[in-house]
Protein backbone atom coordinates (compact mmCIF):
# COMPACT_ATOMS: atom_id res chain seq x y z
CA UNK A 1 0.00 0.00 0.00
CA UNK A 2 1.37 3.04 -1.16
CA UNK A 3 0.20 6.65 0.53
CA UNK A 4 1.35 8.50 -2.63
CA UNK A 5 -1.36 6.94 -4.73
CA UNK A 6 -4.17 7.72 -2.43
CA UNK A 7 -5.40 4.04 -1.02
CA UNK A 8 -8.64 3.42 0.68
CA UNK A 9 -9.13 2.50 4.45
CA UNK A 10 -9.90 -0.73 2.60
CA UNK A 11 -6.23 -1.18 1.37
CA UNK A 12 -5.04 -0.63 4.61
CA UNK A 13 -7.32 -3.24 5.87
CA UNK A 14 -6.78 -5.79 3.57
CA UNK A 15 -2.87 -4.99 4.29
CA UNK A 16 -3.37 -5.75 7.82
CA UNK A 17 -5.22 -8.83 7.46
CA UNK A 18 -2.21 -10.15 4.98
CA UNK A 19 0.06 -10.47 8.10
CA UNK A 20 0.97 -13.46 9.27
CA UNK A 21 -0.83 -14.47 12.50
CA UNK A 22 2.08 -16.31 13.99
CA UNK A 23 3.45 -12.88 15.49
CA UNK A 24 2.36 -11.69 18.51
CA UNK A 25 4.00 -8.33 17.96
CA UNK A 26 3.38 -6.76 14.23
CA UNK A 27 6.07 -4.04 12.91
CA UNK A 28 3.81 -1.30 10.68
CA UNK A 29 5.98 0.88 8.95
CA UNK A 30 6.11 3.88 7.06
CA UNK A 31 8.50 4.52 4.24
CA UNK A 32 9.51 7.82 3.06
CA UNK A 33 8.33 6.74 -0.47
CA UNK A 34 4.88 6.60 0.99
CA UNK A 35 5.26 2.52 1.20
CA UNK A 36 3.54 1.27 4.10
CA UNK A 37 4.28 -2.27 5.03
CA UNK A 38 3.34 -4.68 7.80
CA UNK A 39 6.30 -7.38 9.31
CA UNK A 40 9.11 -6.28 6.60
CA UNK A 41 11.99 -8.01 8.73
CA UNK A 42 9.92 -11.43 7.82
CA UNK A 43 11.71 -11.04 4.23
CA UNK A 44 14.09 -8.64 5.39
CA UNK A 45 15.47 -10.38 8.94
CA UNK A 46 18.27 -7.40 9.42
CA UNK A 47 16.41 -4.37 8.43
CA UNK A 48 16.45 -1.80 11.19
CA UNK A 49 13.13 -0.64 11.33
CA UNK A 50 14.41 2.32 13.21
CA UNK A 51 15.59 3.87 9.30
CA UNK A 52 11.58 4.42 8.20
CA UNK A 53 10.02 7.65 8.61
CA UNK A 54 7.36 5.89 11.20
CA UNK A 55 6.61 2.74 12.83
CA UNK A 56 3.81 1.50 15.05
CA UNK A 57 4.07 -2.04 16.59
CA UNK A 58 0.35 -3.09 17.10
CA UNK A 59 -0.35 -6.74 18.95
CA UNK A 60 -1.80 -9.57 17.32
CA UNK A 61 -5.03 -8.87 19.32
CA UNK A 62 -4.90 -4.78 18.37
CA UNK A 63 -4.28 -6.61 14.76
CA UNK A 64 -7.87 -8.23 14.77
CA UNK A 65 -9.87 -5.09 16.63
CA UNK A 66 -8.47 -2.56 13.95
CA UNK A 67 -9.97 -5.13 10.93
CA UNK A 68 -12.84 -5.22 12.84
CA UNK A 69 -14.13 -1.16 13.52
CA UNK A 70 -13.68 1.33 11.49
CA UNK A 71 -13.01 3.92 13.74
CA UNK A 72 -9.66 2.61 15.02
CA UNK A 73 -9.02 1.69 11.87
CA UNK A 74 -9.29 5.21 9.99
CA UNK A 75 -7.58 6.59 13.26
CA UNK A 76 -4.24 4.56 12.63
CA UNK A 77 -5.07 5.67 8.54
CA UNK A 78 -5.02 9.72 9.15
CA UNK A 79 -2.18 9.27 11.64
CA UNK A 80 -0.29 7.13 8.46
CA UNK A 81 -1.00 10.05 6.14
CA UNK A 82 -0.20 12.48 9.11
CA UNK A 83 3.25 11.36 9.48
CA UNK A 84 3.96 10.93 5.99
CA UNK A 85 2.96 14.86 5.14
CA UNK A 86 4.79 15.59 8.42
CA UNK A 87 2.13 16.85 10.55
CA UNK A 88 1.81 16.08 14.29
CA UNK A 89 4.41 15.20 16.77
CA UNK A 90 4.58 11.45 16.95
CA UNK A 91 7.22 11.16 19.69
CA UNK A 92 7.34 8.17 22.07
CA UNK A 93 5.08 6.43 19.40
CA UNK A 94 2.26 8.25 21.03
CA UNK A 95 -0.01 10.60 18.34
CA UNK A 96 -0.30 14.21 19.15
Amino acid sequence: MNLFHNPSVDELQSLLQSASETKNIHDVVLDYDGEVLIDPQINHPHLDLSKFKFRIQLTEFSKRALSMSSAPLRYLYNNLLRAWNGDGDFSNGSFA
